[in-house]
């Protein structure tokens, strides 16, 4: 074992620096490549480092310090990662100009469990926010720069990685799939934004892939956006639900069958007790086929439809029990967070 991972390591140090001196080949196999990428990475530190926040709080469990990130989003909100505020006492937010905000100047914080994304509003301060935020889905491969300040450093670091699409997330109106980011070495804080070559916001560090070392998860800059924009606006997101769960490893095996027979609609194989869906009748077995009028194809395309609901509406399901038709009136309430199950596909809709 204890050769296997001498192995890892050094296979691992040599796709390092294999990357390193490998991208100024495909910078254009300039003769000073290294040296226009060293000021390529300075220029776009220069550019856009003003826009990046460090966290520093203290950790109400173990008494240690804490360290995250965030990134400026308007004069006076900043957004950072709602699991970095988990377990913190106070807190200082210092500014790359040097200023620094007081835990007193901190007046509000919006958190949205979903998407893992804080909106802190500060007062005693004008803030500049980030100007260019990447629209879209990054290709794979995407050269990334993550810019933050570490416990050490005189101002901020920079690591650079690739940045790709993942299939983790996706299944809320808010929260797009995430992006992996694969730095080339170094640690990197909840909350650390990565930019690409032109200065663009690509999102912000959520966190290691978890067995995965070397996979860092981030939060894409649209559900950054969409998000700070709600939190500003309206201080929280509230979403539909209605308390059915479907499991495609159901361990009831005659629900499994019937799950596997059904070429569309969505099995009901758990109903929350007193919630919309048991009030309204709804039971284990039922297969949910027409969401008011609609045909429902897949569990995701059910999930954003009720999510997106107005707290206190009602939705027409149309349902086949045991091969019988019938409707169905639900009301939506609000959805309980389960800290438990951020993204699992498996938590109640």
């Amino acid at each position: 074992m204890r050769k296997f991972n001498l192995i890892r390591l050094h296979l691992r140090y040599l796709l390092g620096v294999g990357a390193i001196f490998f991208l100024p080949f495909l910078a254009g196999c300039q003769k000073n490549g290294l040296e226009a990428l060293e000021r390529d990475v300075i220029k776009l530190r220069q550019k856009v480092g003003q826009y990046v926040v460090c966290l520093v709080a203290n950790n109400v469990k173990n008494k240690s310090v804490k360290l995250g990130s965030g990134i400026i989003v308007d004069e006076n909100h900043i957004l950072v990662t709602e699991n970095f505020l988990g377990d913190i006492g106070k807190m200082r937010i210092m500014l790359q100009d040097g200023r620094i905000i007081e835990d007193s100047q901190i007046v509000n914080a919006c958190c949205d469990f979903e998407t893992n994304l804080s909106l802190l509003e500060v007062k005693g301060v004008k803030l500049r926010p980030v100007e260019r935020i990447f629209k879209g889905k990054p290709e794979s491969g995407t050269l990334g720069v993550a810019l933050f300040n570490s416990q050490y450093s005189k101002g901020l670091c920079a690591i650079l990685g690739s940045v790709n699409p993942s299939w983790i997330g996706g299944d809320d109106i808010y929260d797009e799939e995430l992006l992996i980011f694969n730095p080339l070495s170094g640690p990197l804080y909840s909350g650390t934004p990565v930019f690409n070559t032109k200065g663009e916001l690509l999102g912000l560090v959520e966190g290691r892939l978890e067995e995965k070392d070397g996979m860092v998860l981030l939060v894409p800059a649209n559900t950054c956006q969409k998000v700070s924009k709600v939190l500003r606006e309206n201080g929280r997101i509230e979403r539909g639900w209605i308390g059915i769960a479907s499991d495609k490893a159901c361990k009831n095996e005659k629900l499994a069958r019937i799950m596997e027979k059904s070429a569309k609609g969505i099995l009901i194989t758990e109903v929350v007790e007193k919630s919309p869906a048991q009030t309204c009748g709804l039971k284990p077995g039922d297969i949910i086929m027409r969401c008011n009028g609609e045909e429902v194809n897949c569990k995701t395309e059910f999930r954003k439809k009720v999510s997106s609901q107005t707290i206190g509406s009602s939705l027409v399901l149309g349902v086949v029990r045991q091969g019988k038709e019938m409707d169905f009136k639900v009301k939506v309430e609000p959805r309980p967070e389960v800290p438990a199950k951020r993204r699992c596909p498996n938590r109640p809709i």
